[in-house]
């Protein structure tokens, strides 16, 4: 019950620490007798193989292993592996070993695939949660932007690409219609008429405006 219970009060203290540094203000110290590796992270999902070496952040259980080889002498490490949701720590898992050679590091979390976009994954080595003395770089994932280059809208009983200006984030949507002439308004069954298609525009949330292109 002790063990446990003093467990418990590690985890709060490191969890209170690190929710105070949200934004990543890191000053690594010196620490030449200690040579970190680039971290190694995995997803592994139920019923998949795992995914060695990800870039990006995503949803299941994500680890990192971390080799650090220590030129000097023994000393302390923690690594700590948080994820902040918004600039809020929401989850956290941490690794603490003396290092006397050769070592690995190892944490791993769960990441929800509810709001995995909306998080970031950092790691980080500090000497102890009493020194708070940081030891390696600051590594971190998040996810890739979900990017919408195109899409559909009814308007009028009839369907409509749109397309989406990534540089200028412009919306364009062609929509043909009906036009009138010198002889009167052209017929098509595949043309909206004007005042159609001028009532289908003010039932679109957001509501479209346009500018009159209609010839006469």
């Amino acid at each position: 019950m002790y063990v446990k219970k003093r467990f418990l009060s590690v985890v709060i203290i490191i969890m209170i620490l690190i929710s105070l540094i949200p934004s990543g203000n890191y000053a690594v110290q010196a620490a030449e007798e200690l040579i970190f590796s680039n971290p190694v992270f995995t997803c592994n999902k139920e019923g998949e193989d795992p995914e060695i070496g990800i870039r990006e952040l995503k949803p299941g259980l994500i680890s990192v292993s971390l080799n650090v080889t220590n030129t000097g002498t023994e000393r302390n490490a923690l690594l700590i592996m948080a994820l902040y949701r918004k600039n809020s720590l929401d989850k956290l898992a941490f690794d603490k070993k003396t290092l006397s050679a050769s070592d690995t590091l190892y944490a791993e979390l769960y990441v929800p695939e509810t709001y995995f976009r909306e998080c970031v994954l950092k790691v980080f080595v500090w000497d102890s949660i009493i020194g708070l003395l940081p030891l390696s770089d600051e590594y971190a994932l998040s996810a890739s932007k979900k990017v919408i280059n195109s899409f559909t809208v009814q308007l009028g009983g009839f369907t409509y690409k749109g397309d989406i200006n990534q540089m200028t984030k412009t919306i364009t949507v062609d929509v043909p219609t009906q036009v009138k002439t010198n002889t009167g308004l052209t017929t098509s069954s595949s043309l909206l008429r004007p005042t159609d298609f001028q009532n289908a525009i003010k039932s679109v949330i957001p509501v479209i405006t346009t500018e009159d292109t209609m010839r006469r």
